[in-house]
């Protein structure tokens, strides 16, 4: 700040003889920098401190006044916390965490670790840059809220994530299997958890070896859920949604036909699949081979005609046949295809159904000669 213009309020905001009343009108200020130096004014009431704490808690904990502050009121630490977290940290994911701030002095954060308040202690299990001895603490503290907070830290050492790897409770080794941050050899040993829950993070979680996503995908009886993660997941193979295809449900089969990695031995299988649903996400993949989706343009579902008639790979061949489809929907998709050609956008724009005229009339490839049928063909009133 004192290489920059300083205005009279910012000027009474720094100065250590401000006046506390003064400061207090300060602190109302809509500039972040004057709230800031009132933060770190020594003569800034305590309870100013603590209305700004949530903004400025590096600056707060930094100030000079602080340690004289703790020796008249021991509590003024918990004073400045608990109003910065309003809500209960278990069960709101969107509060503010102070621990994950850069900056944070070791003494606040070796309070908050021996404080008895559980929600203190999960806030700086889940911190930033805390001391991998105090996160070692944690680790075997009595209460599981604490150790789940410890497992799902992206910031545990490996050593310590091992540890709680073998944890009795469920929840703990849950968060170990979700932290994209575990190690692929816990996240191998994990793999073997009972837990439906433990497994479906390890199938979701970027850092499972691909061999462990195989032994997943290969067991009997398979979860909906572990499926799912395992579609989800970008290191998925075309082998294991090959499995995944053959044995899991029509929505699981849907995700795979549109999948980019479905393989032409996948697409092929599912075209012929009695889902519509799944046949028409095959339709609607610009992966499917050409001769499938001229299959699927008479495919007795307008559904699946119409994913490919809207398909930007489907041949023209097929085109010219769904221009004349029975269906006005599969025409309207026909004639949103930016790559239809100039001799089927024509047809379909003398098309007796505004929907389909208007879908021409919108394609960014129809020429301005087309524009012109179109206009003719609708009747002034």
């Amino acid at each position: 700040m004192s290489n920059m213009i300083q205005s009279p309020e910012l000027q009474a905001a720094l100065n250590a003889n401000t006046p506390s009343q003064k400061l207090r009108e300060l602190v109302k200020s809509k500039s972040k920098n004057i709230r800031l130096a009132v933060a770190q004014n020594p003569n800034t009431p305590p309870d100013i401190f603590v209305e700004l704490f949530p903004e400025f808690p590096i600056q707060i904990l930094n100030n000079p006044i602080i340690d004289l502050l703790l020796l008249e009121k021991p509590n003024f630490l918990e004073e400045l916390y608990y109003p910065s977290r309003d809500v209960n940290p278990l069960m709101a994911s969107k509060s503010i965490n102070p621990f994950r701030i850069d900056g944070l002095p070791l003494f606040f954060i070796e309070w908050a670790a021996k404080h008895p308040d559980v929600y203190i202690r999960y806030d700086v299990a889940r911190g930033k840059n805390i001391p991998h001895r105090i996160l070692e603490n944690f680790a075997q503290d009595k209460d599981e809220n604490v150790r789940i907070g410890v497992a799902g830290n992206e910031y545990t050492p490996s050593y310590i994530l091992e540890q709680l790897a073998e944890d009795q409770d469920i929840d703990v080794r849950e968060k170990i299997a979700a932290n994209q941050s575990t190690p692929s050899f816990i996240l191998e040993r994990l793999a073997e958890d009972e837990d439906v829950v433990v497994k479906v993070n390890i199938a979701r979680n970027l850092n499972t070896p691909v061999h462990t996503l195989e032994l997943l995908s290969q067991a009997e009886n398979l979860d909906i859920d572990i499926q799912v993660s395992l579609v989800e997941n970008q290191n998925t193979t075309s082998q294991i949604l090959e499995t995944l295809a053959q044995d899991g449900s029509s929505g699981i089969r849907s995700d795979i036909a549109r999948h980019a990695k479905a393989s032409i031995n996948i697409l092929e299988l599912l075209s012929k699949d009695e889902s519509e649903d799944v046949r028409s996400q095959v339709a609607g993949n610009k992966n499917t081979p050409l001769k499938i989706l001229e299959l699927l343009a008479e495919d007795l579902s307008s559904v699946v005609r119409r994913q490919v008639a809207i398909n930007p790979v489907t041949p023209v061949k097929a085109l010219e046949k769904l221009a004349k489809d029975e269906s006005p929907f599969v025409r309207r998709n026909a004639a949103e295809n930016e790559n239809a050609p100039a001799h089927i956008l024509e047809k379909l724009a003398q098309d007796k159904y505004g929907l389909v005229r208007n879908s021409v009339a919108k394609n960014k490839n129809t020429p301005s000669y087309i524009q012109q049928i179109i206009n003719s063909v609708v009747k002034p009133h």
